[in-house]
Order: C-alpha cells, then structure tokens, then sequence
C-alpha cells in the first residue's frame, strides 16, 4: 500500500469525526429561536431604582420599547440557553445547547435572514463541542456546509475539510495519528491526489490517482535523511511504466516497461542488457 493511500485512511477518519460533530449541529436550537420568537411576551412594567439583588426565573425575554424582542435567556431540553435578535425580531445568535438527545452538544451559533445578512433564517457558522468533537463549520445560504474545522477531544486528528454546493467532500489538510497531510477529490468525493509526511518525520509521500482511485498513476516518496528517493508511474493497467530511484545502498536507477511489461532501458546497464 502506498503512503498517499496510508495518508488518505488517516484522513477520512478525521473526516468521519467532523462528519459525527456537524450531525449534531444547532439545528435543532433553530426551533428554539422560533419557539422564542413566536412565543415573546413584553418586558414587565417593575422599576427598580438600584437593580434587583437575585432573580430567579425560568425565562426572561429582553424587549425594545415597542415590544420586538432582542434577546431571551431561557431553558431547552438539554440546559440553558441564550439568544439574541435584531430591532425586527430576526434571529441573530444562539448561544446553549442543542435539543439533540443522546451525546449533547453546546456551542454558538449565527444566522442569516436578519439585518446583518440577508438569508432565510438558517445557520451560517456553528461552533460547537461534544463529549468527542470539538470544531467549527460555515454553511451556505441553502444550509449546505461548505468548511469545517475540526478536531478531537483531546486535541489529536485536527483537520480542515471544504465541500462542494452538493456537500461532497472536495479537499482536506489536517494533522492525524500517522502524521500531517492534505487530500484533494473529485467531484464524485474520491481521492485524486493525497500528500503528507509521516508522524516520525522519516518519510515524504505524494500520489496522484486514476477516476475511481484504484491506480496510483504516480507515487513519490523520500526518505527524510536523503537516504533514498524514488517515484513510480503506472499505466491505465495498473502496469509500472517508469521508475526512478536513489539510494545510499544501491546507487541510481532508471527502469522503463512497454504496455506488455518487456524492459525497454535500464541505466545504468552492464552488458547486454544495455540499450
């Protein structure tokens, strides 16, 4: 297996961790602002000359002197949670926990459809953290997510990952138990080309594949010391067209293959073998 195909593996874990930590984005706090909003009630009419010592309620809605509400502090299934609107009621940013059941999620969340930024009301950027996840991701005004930033709860397998209008998987770098990388894919979300560096600093990869990533067509690797580099070109057969490589131990080569796999040149040569 190459080093491109070791770095991708690593990758798409980071990946599935950041794809568990957006499922339990804050939309579901989305009907808790609409639950907010539609349900406000006016401030009360109480004055108190120095402000009250304690205040003890379930829920406490803050009104303009015409009534729209622009922010409460209020309770969801899950915990305590605040949210603020702009002078037309239109909701701004929540900040809580999710109503998701299961492992909950706490975190902020921003919106369109207000009088910062036109939209429908969906979430634009959600930072967030669960018992497992901690990141960030920026969504588009179809509620697609277009960049997450991401990484586990103790701080290993970080990653950046940006996706297409169709949310597929387009390209990704980050910092994984088998070193750092980057990966790019098609628009099916296969990888096309992956590169890294392993965690011990000992190798350097590079690989290109074939539509459907079942050939490395070209794979580069080094050995960090300089001890050894070499790089392999195959065919649409899965056939090793072209090799190059040094090496400390035995030297420089050039190896060529036809189509039928017959050796067309090899340097350096002795004998007949030589071209």
């Amino acid at each position: 297996m190459s080093e491109g195909t070791t770095d991708t593996t690593m990758f798409r874990r980071i990946e599935r961790l950041e794809r568990s930590n957006r499922a339990m984005k804050f939309l579901a706090l989305g009907a808790i602002v609409a639950s907010v909003a539609f349900n406000a009630l006016p401030a009360g009419s109480v004055v108190f000359p120095h402000g009250p010592k304690r205040l003890d309620a379930e829920s406490f809605n803050l009104v303009s002197p015409k009534g729209v509400l622009l922010a409460s502090i209020g309770q969801g299934p899950n915990g305590g949670y605040l949210a603020f609107f702009d002078a037309a009621g239109k909701a701004e940013m929540l900040v809580g926990t999710s109503a998701t059941t299961g492992d909950h999620t706490i975190g902020v969340a921003t919106y369109d459809g207000n009088a910062l930024m036109p939209g429908s009301g969906k979430a634009r950027q959600v930072w967030a953290q669960n018992s497992t996840t901690i990141g960030n991701s920026i969504y588009d005004g179809n509620g697609n997510v277009r960049l997450s930033n991401v990484t586990a709860g103790d701080g290993s397998n970080a990653g950046s990952f940006f996706y297409d209008a169709n949310q597929t998987l387009r390209a990704g770098i980050g910092n994984g138990t088998s070193g750092p990388g980057a990966f790019f894919e098609d628009s099916t979300g296969t990888a096309r080309l992956t590169q890294g560096i392993s965690a011990d600093d000992s190798t350097t990869s590079f690989a290109m594949f074939n539509t459907g990533a079942t050939i490395p067509l070209y794979d580069l690797s080094a050995v960090g010391d300089g001890s050894a580099t070499t790089f392999e070109i195959k065919d649409h057969n899965n056939h090793a067209r072209a090799d190059e490589g040094f090496s400390t131990v035995s030297g420089e080569i050039i190896l060529l293959h036809d189509v039928n796999q017959n050796q067309t040149f090899l340097a350096p040569c002795t004998g007949n073998a030589c071209p």
